[in-house]
C-alpha cells in the first residue's frame, strides 16, 4: 500500500497537467467550433432575410404592373361597350358591327 501511494504521488502531477491539457484542448475546440458555427448561422439567417426582402420586392413589382395592366384592359373593355352602345345597330351582328367589334371603326 506504500508503494501504491508513493505510485500515485509520483504520476499524480503529470497526470493533473496532461488532463488539463486535455481539458484546454477540448474546451478550446468546442469554443472554436462554436464560434464557426455561430458565424455561419449568422450568415445564412442575413442572406434568408435579404432573400426574402427581395422576393418581397418584387412581387410588389410584378402585382403593380398586373393591377395596372387589368385597369388598362377595363378600360378598353368599358370604351369598346359605350362605342358599340352608342353605335345603334340594328342587326349588331351585321357586317358594320362586326367591323366595329373587330377594328374599333365601322366599316
Amino acid at each position: 500500500m506504500h508503494d501504491r501511494n508513493k505510485g500515485a504521488q509520483r504520476y499524480g502531477p503529470e497526470l493533473l497537467e496532461r488532463m488539463r491539457k486535455r481539458i484546454a484542448t477540448w474546451v478550446t475546440l468546442a469554443v472554436g467550433l462554436l464560434a464557426i458555427l455561430s458565424a455561419i448561422s449568422a450568415a445564412l439567417y442575413f442572406a434568408h432575410r435579404l432573400s426574402t426582402t427581395e422576393e418581397s420586392r418584387i412581387a410588389a413589382t410584378i402585382s403593380a404592373s398586373l393591377l395596372n395592366r387589368a385597369n388598362t384592359v377595363g378600360r378598353k373593355a368599358l370604351d369598346s361597350y359605350q362605342l358599340l352602345d352608342r353605335a345603334h345597330f340594328a342587326d349588331p351582328c351585321s357586317e358594320a358591327g362586326l367591323a366595329l367589334m373587330r377594328y374599333g371603326c365601322a366599316a
